[in-house]
């Protein structure tokens, strides 16, 4: 899957010792990686910590609280990924600016 700067990602990853199900969160990706991992971040529903967040608007299919500071380089083909769609020019740079890319 290729995927740039801005794009909403759902990410599952595989089920955990305990769980029924597998986990599936949003992700919004801040930047493409060599080729075939990216640089993502999580969509919290809530908002917990303003200083390293990004609104994502209701606008687009997966709203909420981008959290820079919880961003990690994901294996897109280790995950089962999903577009969402696209968080928007003013989301991008906002992140730009919050994560100095």
């Amino acid at each position: 899957m290729e995927v740039t700067t801005g794009d909403i990602i759902w990410i599952t990853t595989g089920q955990k010792p305990g769980y029924h199900k597998a986990d599936r969160s949003p992700f919004i990706v801040l930047s493409s990686e060599k080729a075939g991992t990216a640089l993502v971040c999580p969509i919290l529903p809530e908002s917990t910590s303003p200083e390293n967040e990004v609104v994502i608007p209701k606008s687009c299919v997966v709203s909420g609280f981008a959290r820079t500071d919880l961003s990690e380089v994901v294996d897109l083909e280790e995950v089962t990924a999903v577009s969402a769609g696209f968080a928007g020019d003013d989301a991008v740079e906002e992140l730009a600016v919050l994560t100095g890319r």
